[in-house]
């Protein structure tokens, strides 16, 4: 129960007069004040910490409960000095900090006190909302009301973009210890600050003065664009129209309000926020595009300057979509001058890395990351937690030896200081002898299987012949070393080293009963790689002895190159021998659909849609009829002009449309002299001008 002021009056005069020393009626104040405090008496609680506070100088304890008494009358400033001193004396009341910085905060945000206790209580409370309420709501309200078509509300724009991507992070933080209830509200909330975030335009780079500038702007736009929308992707799998019910849901007051809530405290008024008075009213049901991401993602490199753990969590969030990552492009931005590959694949110098090496690490990282996190999955995992958290949250996705990167990264870009250059020589070393699986790798078998298809996938969907021969190439160079595992697995598992470059993971680990899978996949591998040097008639050898779905998809894209360069390259055609291939090219796709119509397993195997299969077919089906028909080479049984053929003398891979993700392109057995030389393609222009004339 609670005293009145005149009870706490009785008491008072009671203790004083027994106590006869002023000293000691003075050392008794701070409990006297406590009872006026209690009593909602303030101006007297005032008087006896005070005088408390005159004979006890050093106690920390008397100078809060006097800055609590002043913040109660709304005196700031002399609020703040109380708690002030009180931390002086007491350096550990990390929460008063907090509160100090709060206050200076809500008096004048441009104050230059108010800096140093928000950054002081950063480092004290790392990812608290109160701390980004403060650091970055207060900036954002108080620049909010400057309009105009300038750098500043060019730069304000961005930063609200950004606000509301660390808003969703802070959520999704939050919710690492939550419930599956818990977890559910935040995601849902989290997507909803990652929809604004990604709806943000783009800034108005003419509007920036100054290239660096412009540069920064770009790159945090290309950052935030890229890490809000792979969270909206991994936000919304697997749940039908979840961004509409998001938007309809939450973009308006209510869940402006519940937002607000959830970050900040419900008690801080909502008018004086930014937050709490910004318009999300107008937000669309926007789901990323992947090209869009994959663009977004090359600006967000530079951005992170070639960061691991970033490279890393941009695997991760592709690993999930049916598109590949852009890790070549992705390098290039990171290494402007290192070769694509080398022909020293069997040496370990650091002179001889190249893009391909470092492009196999990143695939490496990756899978055995995003093993890591399946297993973390399975273990403690909320159904409506993403498989990967946002990049500011994310625990650390490589291990310590994979600290080669940043030994690669600072050999190359020449930053190493003179007595650890022979270190970091003899670390890139070890690293490139495993990536090139030389003597004694210790790479898991499914990590090199890994890594042929990876790169066999990667060049099939490829123009040029040098990159189709490039990553090709490299996919043979690691079949041909996990081969004579596979012969050792039929027999006993290979063991683990003790300290891996990566981690060896046993759920999966290839069973016996995959091994034929595997050695037919390498096969085919080689064969299209003698296909691409021009060993046609090998490669068409090897893929009919191998007698599967993606062996006739090959069968048939060669016989219907076959067919383009006959049309292509001559003057007069041999219209029999191109009818001959477009024959084949029809038999084996008609095989591939029997096979498919037989058993819907192998579909899965084609390395383009089945779609595509049928729609190849078709095509070549009317290429067939035409020529029944008189042939497409005579119009009204004249030859075609000259300028027809020279109009056609440049065919593209092919003549159906495949789905831009799952595209197979096929180089011809030599480097298209259409596609690789221009001078080439000057004298052929001319030799055709000749033969007319």
């Amino acid at each position: 129960m609670r005293r009145s002021k005149a009870d706490v009056e009785r008491y008072i005069a009671s203790v004083q007069g027994s106590t006869p020393s002023p000293r000691q009626k003075s050392i008794k104040g701070f409990y006297f004040a406590k009872l006026y405090y209690e009593a909602k008496e303030y101006d007297l609680a005032k008087k006896y910490i005070c005088t408390y506070i005159n004979v006890q100088e050093r106690d920390p304890k008397a100078h809060r409960f006097l800055g609590l008494l002043y913040e109660l009358e709304e005196n700031t400033d002399k609020a703040v000095e109380c708690y002030r001193r009180s931390v002086e004396l007491n350096p550990t009341q990390k929460d008063l900090v907090l509160k100090i910085a709060e206050l200076l905060c809500k008096n004048d945000v441009t104050d230059g006190r108010a800096k140093y206790w928000v950054e002081r209580a950063a480092k004290l409370f790392p990812g608290s909302p109160a701390v980004y309420k403060l650091k970055f709501d207060s900036a954002l309200q108080s620049a909010k009301s400057l309009g105009g078509n300038d750098e500043l509300s060019a730069t304000f724009l961005e930063m609200k973009g950004h606000f509301y991507m660390h808003a969703g992070s802070l959520l999704l933080k939050m919710g690492q210890h939550s419930s599956n209830v818990q977890w559910r509200a935040l995601s849902e909330l989290a997507a909803l600050c990652y929809l604004i975030a990604f709806q943000v335009p783009r800034p108005k780079i003419k509007l920036i003065k100054g290239e660096a500038r412009q540069n920064l702007l770009e790159m945090m736009a290309c950052d935030r664009l890229s890490q809000s929308g792979h969270m909206l992707l991994n936000l919304s799998r697997g749940k039908q129209d979840f961004l509409k019910e998001i938007v309809e849901t939450f973009a308006n007051k209510s869940g402006q309000s519940a937002l607000y809530d959830a970050l900040f405290s419900s008690q801080s008024p909502k008018d004086t926020s930014f937050l709490g008075s910004d318009d999300i009213g107008n937000i669309d049901v926007q789901e990323p595009e992947l090209e869009d991401l994959a663009r977004y993602d090359v600006g967000a490199i530079r951005a992170h300057n070639g960061s691991l753990q970033h490279l890393t969590w941009l695997g991760l969030q592709w690993n999930s979509l049916p598109a590949l990552p852009g890790i070549r492009k992705w390098l290039k931005q990171l290494f402007h001058h290192l070769p694509h590959e080398t022909s020293r694949l069997e040496t370990n110098a650091p002179e001889s890395i190249c893009i391909l090496d470092l492009e196999v690490f990143l695939l490496g990282v990756v899978y055995t990351s995003h093993l890591q996190l399946k297993e973390k999955c399975n273990s403690d995992h909320s159904s409506y937690q993403p498989l990967c958290l946002p990049l500011p949250v994310c625990k650390q996705l490589c291990t310590e030896r994979q600290s080669w990167w940043d030994a690669v990264c600072t050999l190359i870009h020449r930053k190493a200081l003179p007595g650890n250059i022979a270190k970091l020589r003899l670390l890139v070393q070890h690293g490139i002898n495993t990536l090139r699986a030389q003597e004694k790798h210790g790479l898991q078998p499914a990590l090199l299987v890994h890594w042929a298809k990876c790169l066999q996938k990667m060049g099939s969907g490829l123009n040029s012949f040098y990159d189709q021969r490039q990553y090709i190439g490299r996919s043979v160079h690691y079949w041909k070393k996990v081969l004579p595992l596979l012969k050792i697995i039929k027999k006993n598992s290979i063991p683990e080293p003790i300290d891996p470059l990566f981690k060896h993971f046993h759920s999966v680990d290839i069973q016996a009963s995959e091994i034929v899978e595997y050695e037919e996949d390498a096969h085919i591998t080689f064969a299209i790689l003698d296909a691409i040097h021009g060993n046609i008639e090998d490669a068409v050898t090897a893929f009919e002895s191998i007698q599967s779905v993606v062996s006739y998809w090959n069968l048939a894209l060669i016989f219907h190159r076959k067919a383009e360069d006959i049309e292509n390259d001559a003057i007069f055609p041999e219209e029999q021998e191109e009818c001959n291939y477009l024959r084949k090219t029809r038999d084996y796709l008609i095989k591939i659909i029997d096979d498919s119509d037989s058993n819907l397993s192998v579909v899965k195997k084609l390395p383009v849609p089945l779609e595509s299969v049928k729609e190849m077919l078709k095509s070549v089906l009317q290429e067939l009829e035409a020529y029944s028909e008189g042939g497409p080479l005579y119009t009204n049984g004249s030859l075609r002009n000259a300028d027809s053929e020279i109009k056609h003398s440049t065919p593209s891979p092919t003549r159906y449309s495949l789905s831009p993700s799952k595209s197979y392109k096929y180089s011809p057995k030599i480097p298209p002299r259409w596609a690789e030389d221009q001078i080439s393609l000057l004298k052929m222009i001319c030799q055709q001008v000749k033969a007319i004339k």
